[in-house]
């Protein structure tokens, strides 16, 4: 970056660029570089988070988003970042209220929604799942009907044609 290098929302952006690049070791510098030229910057917390978390640094991504979440306690996006991270990490109890929290602050986080019903699947809580499926059909159907299969995938009805 010939231009501004010291302009933190542009060294974030190139770590965006990066990161869907997959080259996510550059877009981890360069989220660091960010954080570095702007240390309250919380979208670069979160997005070094989930790319540390690629990386397989979970101890270090789940530091990144706490930090972000400490920096700005009402983005929804953030929470999301953070549950997503935990939920990778194992860590299911963290996922889940990270995933509640960016639903109350944004009910239309579909991809929360579907995230937090997974994890209420994996711990046989069919009811939760259902409550999140419900949810869920009104926002995003594509999502909804994957949802729906792991919902019912002991339950589908096979037909055969004649």
């Amino acid at each position: 970056m010939r231009l501004k290098p010291d302009y933190a929302e542009a060294r974030r952006n190139l770590g965006a660029a990066f990161y869907r690049s997959e080259r996510i070791r550059e877009a981890i510098a360069e989220y660091r570089l960010a954080i570095a030229l702007k240390p309250d910057y919380v979208l670069a917390y979160s997005d070094l988070g989930v790319a540390l978390s690629d990386d397989g640094k979970h101890a270090g991504a789940s530091d990144a988003l706490d930090r972000a979440v400490r920096l700005d306690s009402s983005n929804a996006l953030v929470f999301h970042n953070l549950g997503y991270v935990a939920m990778r990490a194992g860590e299911r109890k963290k996922a889940v209220e990270a995933f509640q929290a960016a639903l109350r602050i944004d009910p239309a986080m579909s991809e929360s929604r579907f995230y937090l019903a997974a994890l209420y699947l994996a711990a046989n809580d069919r009811a939760g799942a259902l409550r999140q499926y419900a949810e869920l059909k009104t926002q995003d159907t594509q999502l909804a009907e994957k949802l729906f299969r792991a919902i019912f995938k002991d339950k589908l009805l096979v037909v055969e044609a004649k």
